[in-house]
């Protein structure tokens, strides 16, 4: 099948659209957008160079800055990723150590391996029934800090994939405290900035660089991100704007860039009216739940507990064990039975997200589906027992870059207890690493695996799907 042919099929089905991006497919873009390959251009007189820009890119950055509140908006054309490993290979040179949470994004790990970095892990606080990783407290980060007073920087996931938010302005006071830097991965909170029952921005919050996925709840195009320097004083804005360009494409795209700049004028002119709409709706959606089956909303109950002092509820976290099924039958009912697509499903739990683009009829839609599937399945399984999985600790022997580049062999998994892994092994959930190029497998880390295995969870980031065999490094 094509590419083409593909999301034809995908268009037909008419799915509701409960997953990134936050348009959902409902773009009302000015008239010149409306063909995209009229706009498709490349640096010609009259247009302008994302990478030494002076006329419309330079001014539409400029109108960025000041709807999100920072001093300066750059803007990305692949994604967030190129926003965090241009903001961590250019404040901190090879061998620097930054503070970095055990449950980032994979970019972070990259960037630890492009920049030659040595990262200090730092273990979030886990929900004690589904293990997932919740916040990073200001009290791990103090005690990192005592610890490894060379630290140069952290780099800190707020809000998490799954909605909860660190103490991110106590966190940046103990880092300036220090003269340290506070870079954030704030790829599912471009929407903060315009309501104000949505948690505060990570630029209200003091972070000096926060790279931010425009494309994920605001309405610019997939790929589509922002840059934003909170504070140029304590940044290498130099080193900032060369790694920038010499991490981006040479030939920029100017729908990306056009979407960016929709997607912030949209939002200052509309964002406060749609939010303010989604948030009712979603609230009405949580009592309805909540009312009518035993499913658990996890979200603004967690404010106060496991170092978490806000919640996104933009966002659905519903735990759906109590009726026997799992995450994952759930997201497929919904996708067979009810045509509603939603952005995650692990062993416990469902994930929507709404976004610029959600109206009402996806919220009644949702939760019409989810009270019939609650309907039909209950009392027909026994509800789930929660795995108490306590997190591992880690045991470093390289930095992940030595590790990546030094000579492998390939070893069954289950015999390659005490060698170094050159490979990730990422459960789902809860999406915290287990191991990291660079560390030992220990027995433990072979028993986790089993165990994820044995009901069923997803593990990412090996070359083996199965995880029947491992990367190693070569032993000497």
């Amino acid at each position: 099948m094509s590419i083409l042919k593909g999301l034809e099929l995908l268009k037909a089905e008419n799915l509701c659209s409960l997953h990134m991006p936050g348009h959902k497919g409902r773009l009302k873009f000015p008239d010149i957008m409306n063909n995209i390959g009229e706009i498709d251009i490349t640096e010609i007189p009259g247009s302008d160079n994302l990478h030494k820009a002076q006329g419309m890119i330079l001014a539409a950055q400029e109108r960025a800055a000041r709807i999100f509140g920072a001093e300066k908006t750059y803007f990305l054309i692949n994604g967030t990723t190129g926003g965090i490993l241009s903001m961590m290979l250019s404040q901190c040179r090879p061998k620097d150590k930054i503070l970095v949470p055990r449950n980032c994004h994979r970019s972070v790990w990259n960037g630890l391996i492009l920049g030659d970095l040595i990262p200090i892990y730092i273990q979030p606080k886990i929900h004690p029934k589904t293990g997932i990783g919740l916040s990073i407290s200001p009290e791990d980060v103090e005690e990192k800090l005592r610890e490894h007073p060379d630290i140069k920087a952290a780099l800190i996931t707020y809000p998490t994939f799954y909605g909860s938010c660190s103490d991110l302005k106590k966190i940046g006071e103990l880092l300036y405290a220090k003269n340290k830097l506070l870079l954030v991965d704030e790829a599912h909170g471009a929407h903060f900035a315009f309501h104000k029952d949505l948690p505060l921005t990570a630029l209200e919050s003091g972070g000096d660089i926060v790279a931010q996925s425009t494309h994920k709840m605001l309405s610019s195009f997939t790929q589509s991100s922002m840059l934003h320097v909170g504070n140029s004083r304590s940044c290498s804005m130099g080193q900032l704007e060369m790694f920038l360009a010499l991490l981006q494409s040479t030939s920029p795209s100017y729908p990306l860039m056009a979407s960016l700049e929709f997607a912030a004028l949209e939002a200052e002119r509309e964002g406060y009216i749609k939010w303010d709409n989604i948030i009712e709706w979603n609230q009405s959606a949580i009592e309805e739940i909540t009312k009518e089956t035993s499913f658990k909303i996890v979200g603004k109950d967690l404010i106060g507990k496991h170092g978490v002092v806000d919640y996104d509820i933009s966002r659905f976290l519903i735990d759906v064990s109590s009726t026997g099924l799992s995450g994952l039958e759930v997201d497929r009912i919904l996708r067979k039975n009810f045509g509603i697509q939603v952005e995650l499903s692990d062993y416990y739990h469902i994930l929507a997200m709404t976004g610029m683009g959600t109206e009402y009829n996806d919220i009644e839609r949702f939760t019409k589906g989810l009270i019939e599937i609650y309907n039909q399945y209950k009392g027909r399984k026994q509800e789930k027992k929660y795995f108490q999985l306590p997190l591992m600790e880690e045991k470093v022997i390289l930095s992940p870059r030595d590790a990546i580049y030094s000579p492998e062999e390939r070893v069954k998994f289950e015999e390659s207890i005490g060698r170094i892994s050159k490979e990730f092994i990422i459960p789902y959930p809860p999406g915290i690493p287990i191991i990291l190029p660079g560390e030992e497998i220990t027995p433990d880390i072979i028993d986790r695996v089993k165990h994820i295995k044995s009901w069923g969870g997803e593990i990412i980031g090996t070359q083996d799907n199965k995880l029947n065999t491992i990367n190693v490094v070569v032993e000497n």
